[in-house]
């Protein structure tokens, strides 16, 4: 009885061929010099004609939507006093209605998650409109939020990542304009702004994750999206940290400077830990910790090292930050 062999599958690339990947290999005798050149040659080669005629129409598709909002929209503000308020709302409604048309006869996907996303950019400028025709005193952040949660069913309809990044900025910026406008606690609101930002991403991150397990348009979980937000979490927060660190007290009375610092390490060490294979959330992990090490440096510095000595070692020390960062970076991605 013949015993039927299992068939070997072949290991998928671990990364691209990139030209610095092939010196490397031939660095390393992997590869020959005439295998290296003509590896070379294929990695450096352009795309196919195809590929390149592909990309060209959609960023015609693209190119062509921006400008066709931005035609309304500056139509609309360039004639402002010589149209009526009902011919105001009329062309971004009528603008309105030929983008929905233009999505529901779209017989490409893509054109149909663009032209919803024009529907969605349109609604602001006639939310604005509508509140300076009618002067209704709504604050700003008022007019974004607004805006959000109109566009927030079209980018469920349209199922496009980028006009969901887009809902979500809106939100963020009406977070951020209405701290800065009713200022609900007793404090600078940059202070205590980066820090509501971050606990605001983070809850946007962890439903982002929640959503993308069970279903499959959100894409992977190493996508783009995951790491806008992963940076949306430590980044706003990060300037205040780095000023209490570096011995600023306008913020320790309020508290916010100690909590934006812990907000900043403990956010960052649990991105890394959990994005450990994303190279970019790695890369914003670093910059956060160099800016968190860096302030704190300066400042014990200056407490006990002559001025003259004390910013010659901060260089110093802000290389030796990047060369371990970069160092680290490259080992885990090995």
């Amino acid at each position: 009885m013949q015993t039927r062999r299992p068939a070997i599958e072949t290991p998928p690339l671990a990364a691209p061929a990139t030209p610095q990947r092939l010196r490397a290999l031939r660095d390393a005798g992997v590869l020959s010099e005439a295998a290296f050149d003509r590896a070379l040659g294929l990695a450096t080669e352009p795309p196919p004609h195809d590929a390149q005629a592909a990309f060209a129409a959609r960023a015609a598709l693209v190119l062509g939507g921006l400008l066709s909002v931005a035609s309304v929209v500056f139509f609309v503000a360039h004639n402002w006093e010589g149209l009526s308020r009902w011919a105001r709302f009329g062309a971004l409604e009528l603008g309105l209605v030929a983008f929905a048309a233009a999505a529901w006869r779209a017989k490409g996907q893509l054109t149909r998650q663009v032209a919803l996303s024009l529907c969605a950019a349109l609604l602001g400028p006639l939310l604005a409109v509508y509140g300076q025709t009618y002067q209704t005193g709504a604050d700003p952040y008022e007019l974004f939020l607004t805006w959000a949660l109109l566009a927030a069913p079209i980018a469920a309809l349209s199922r496009f990542m980028p006009l969901w990044l887009g809902v979500w900025a809106l939100v963020n910026v009406s977070a951020a304009l209405f701290c800065e406008q009713l200022r609900p606690f007793d404090a600078d609101p940059f202070a205590y702004g980066g820090v509501l930002l971050a606990a605001l991403n983070t809850l946007g991150l962890g439903a982002y994750e929640l959503v993308s397990r069970r279903t499959d348009w959100l894409g992977e979980r190493t996508s783009w999206f995951h790491r806008a937000l992963a940076a949306a979490i430590v980044l706003p927060a990060l300037p205040v940290a780095c000023w209490y660190l570096a011995g600023g007290s306008w913020w320790h009375a309020h508290g916010w400077g100690p909590a934006a610092a812990a907000v900043v390490a403990g956010a960052g060490v649990t991105l890394a830990v959990a994005y450990r294979r994303d190279s970019f959330v790695r890369s914003a992990v670093a910059f956060c910790a160099i800016g968190l090490a860096t302030a704190f440096a300066g400042r014990w510095l200056h407490r006990h090292v002559h001025e003259a000595f004390a910013w010659g070692l901060m260089g110093l020390f802000v290389v030796a930050e990047l060369a371990a960062a970069m160092s680290l970076i490259r080992r885990a991605a090995r």
